[in-house]
């Protein structure tokens, strides 16, 4: 399902026919464009197109979690067999697990891997 089909009613709505509310309320980001509204209208434009995608809800424990990892870890990845890894850079998938060029960069969380479910394989 689109976005475009998630939000149907809501587009129709008269409180809520702005490109702005929707930037702001529904995508969740500010308006950089700064009075550019062409910019807004094109980048709204292109999200109503995209695939709708369910919210993440991340735990109190996840988000201590994330809260307390190295800054230089950016991405999570869950291989195959359910093990779960944070990585400083991004990783790239192969047949049963997840790789990265550098190994250093990478580091087990399996500990906690009953948790971060939304991370699949």
């Amino acid at each position: 399902m689109k976005n475009i089909e998630k939000y149907y009613d809501e587009l129709l709505n008269p409180e809520r026919d702005s490109v702005c509310y929707f930037t702001k309320h529904i995508m969740k980001e500010e308006c950089e464009s700064k009075n550019n509204c062409a910019e807004c209208d094109r980048a709204f434009i292109k999200w109503l197109n995209k695939e709708y995608r369910k919210p993440i809800a991340i735990s109190a424990d996840e988000k201590v979690i994330l809260r307390n990892l190295p800054e230089e870890y950016k991405y999570i990845a869950r291989d195959s067999n359910s093990s779960i890894f944070i990585y400083k850079t991004k990783p790239t998938k192969k047949l049963s697990a997840w790789m990265n060029t550098v190994t250093s960069s990478t580091a087990p969380l399996n500990i906690y891997a009953h948790l971060f479910q939304f991370v699949e394989w």
